[in-house]
């Protein structure tokens, strides 16, 4: 590990910031099938656009 450390020296900040930043994509991923499952089982099962409508703009 220490051999790597002489590497990322110069790197501090993208060397912390980056594991976060793929932790957030991550937990990105995993949201979207759950609010498209609240969509097809509120919203399309209740014929409630604004509540699609509301759920999209969640994705964006």
């Amino acid at each position: 590990m220490r051999s790597l450390a002489v590497y990322l020296k110069n790197y501090k900040k993208e060397s912390i910031l980056a594991p976060f930043f793929k932790f957030l994509e991550v937990v990105f991923d995993l949201i979207v099938p759950v609010i498209i499952a609240q969509v097809i089982d509120v919203g399309i099962a209740n014929h409630d656009n604004g509540y699609i409508v509301q759920r999209f703009f969640i994705l964006i």
